[in-house]
């Protein structure tokens, strides 16, 4: 939905309110009905926000553990190219990219479940 359609519903629904308030007992039950399908409008339009934020939050997850990964590789294998000069460190260097890539992902699953649990309280 909209904003300002979602704002238009939402006073509509607090005067439907006050009308069943009004009546108590005795409340036609179409005013009872809108109310009801407002609301449901309502709450569908938050779930369909809440989940493409959620689509969007995981992909930024995913991203950002491809890019500690990626990152951690790189400066292992710069240090392990560095700490052994040796003429033929062709692979030397690809293990060491391999091994951070994988320490990478590593801590950037832990950094993700750490940020997700310290959102969630």
């Amino acid at each position: 939905m909209d904003d300002k359609v979602s704002e238009i519903s939402k006073r509509r629904l607090e005067k439907l309110r006050e009308q069943e308030a009004y009546y108590g007992i005795s409340c036609p039950p179409e005013i009872r009905i809108e109310i009801e399908d407002i609301e449901q409008k309502l709450k569908e339009c938050s779930n369909s926000v809440l989940s493409a934020r959620t689509d969007r939050s995981d992909k930024a997850v995913i991203r950002n553990i491809v890019i500690i990964s990626v990152v951690t590789g790189a400066v292992i294998a710069m240090y392990a190219v560095w700490s052994y000069p040796r003429p033929h460190t062709t692979d030397l260097a690809v293990a060491s990219i391999l091994f951070g890539s994988v320490v990478g992902l590593f801590l950037g699953l832990i950094v993700e479940l750490a940020t997700q649990r310290f959102q969630s309280r």
